[in-house]
């Protein structure tokens, strides 16, 4: 990885603050980073799903229960809308595969229960069939309502479906004992890379609909979800930037559409955990501690467990720049520096770039990230603004 100016020069953490922020203004700004694909190469979420996978309770839910939680009615009716073209934002062809994945999901459900119910623990080859291409199919339909998260968003009254609505019924603590997991497997393990193929067999067997061929064409090309790399890899310069942040005195939090348990045992078992022993986090600073995460989290079900609804709004977009920015009022600071990688990052982005502050994109390549980002930032590109940086691959 590389960390670069907006003209492609190499530059360090150190530089980068020296250059922007005096010690005087360090002592008015905190740094918001983003998690997924900016702190680490991979996005968490499905790794920790992916988890919960090989918890057999995950099967027992009555397949009617499974079905609504999978796609509430609202939804169901929005895609079949979007399906017969009623719904101009939405593509007809989207919203037939998100369909078809639905129903596939639900008959793999079904077929795994029964699976389940007539064989000790480890199963068989067959059921390992059902439940990687279950796996897979939920990533591609997550990753459907990700591509339209926005729409959904409008016409939902700011609620989007999200993976972590399986949580439900869970304490917290069981997520972080399924993210603490995903943590241990190595660079070494045997079990790292994780296919997940979409089997013809299961076309017959399960009631499959949605084949590889048609996944193919959403991606105009392989999934990228085909195979998944379970080692979490830290971005280096990243995590070299933010420990340098923290180290001048910068109050430095992660603000991530994924769940607060998620991000904060992400934390802790990686090398981000420098971050927990920050000043700003004591009780004794003679200010309301602020959270170390500012993450997505589930409404409050019974016995301290959660419910499949999302808490006020998933962490995303806009609501990730006010929350952002709300933490910064509890300390009387402006947001000043944003990590990020996407466009859902684009309003905490642009919060520091509009307070004097700076940027710093994360992706694979400086001209990829260039075009993602081009004219993004109020009509400049990425090229054209000295305060925004980007890190890279060599």
């Amino acid at each position: 990885m590389a960390l670069l100016n907006h003209l492609g020069e190499p530059v360090t953490p150190e530089r980068i603050i020296g250059e922007n922020f005096n010690k005087n203004r360090r002592n008015k700004i905190i740094t918001a980073s983003d998690m997924d694909n900016t702190m680490f190469a991979n996005d968490l979420g499905p790794l920790v799903f992916l988890e919960k996978l090989a918890d057999p309770r995950f099967w027992i839910l009555d397949f009617s229960e499974f079905a609504r939680i999978l796609l509430p009615k609202k939804y169901r009716k929005l895609l079949e809308e979007g399906t017969a073209g009623d719904v101009p934002e939405l593509e007809p062809e989207l919203c037939s595969l998100a369909l078809g994945l639905v129903y596939d999901i639900i008959e793999l459900y079904k077929h795994v229960q029964k699976i389940e119910s007539s064989i000790n623990s480890n199963g068989n080859g067959s059921e390992q069939s059902l439940i990687r291409e279950f796996a897979r199919k939920m990533m591609e339909l997550d990753h459907i309502f990700f591509t339209i998260d926005v729409i959904l968003a409008e016409k939902m009254n700011g609620e989007i479906l999200m993976r972590t609505r399986f949580f439900a019924g869970k304490h917290p603590a069981v997520i972080a004992d399924l993210t603490r997991k995903v943590f241990e497997i190595k660079k070494t393990s045997v079990d790292r890379p994780i296919e997940l193929p979409i089997t013809p067999e299961n076309r017959h067997t399960a009631n499959q609909q949605i084949s590889e061929e048609m996944i193919s064409a959403l991606h105009k090309g392989n999934s990228p979800y085909r195979k998944i790399d379970r080692y979490v890899k830290t971005i280096d310069d990243v995590r070299d930037f933010i420990a340098a942040s923290v180290k001048a005195g910068i109050p430095t939090i992660v603000a991530t559409g994924n769940l607060n348990a998620i991000a904060k045992t992400a934390i802790k078992s990686s090398g981000y955990a420098f971050m927990q022993h920050q000043h700003f986090r004591r009780k004794n600073t003679g200010r309301k501690p602020q959270p170390l995460v500012v993450g997505t989290w589930l409404q409050d079900g019974e016995n301290g467990t959660l419910h499949p609804r999302v808490k006020d709004r998933a962490v995303l977009g806009e609501f990730k720049a006010q929350r952002v920015k709300d933490v910064a009022a509890g300390l009387n600071r402006d947001p000043g520096i944003s990590l990020g990688d996407s466009y859902s990052d684009l309003p905490m982005l642009n919060d520091s770039l509009d307070a004097g502050g700076i940027a710093i994109l994360i992706g694979k390549q400086l001209e990829e990230i260039r075009e993602k980002f081009h004219k993004a930032f109020n009509g400049k590109s990425p090229e054209n603004n000295p305060k925004i940086y980007v890190s890279v691959k060599n």
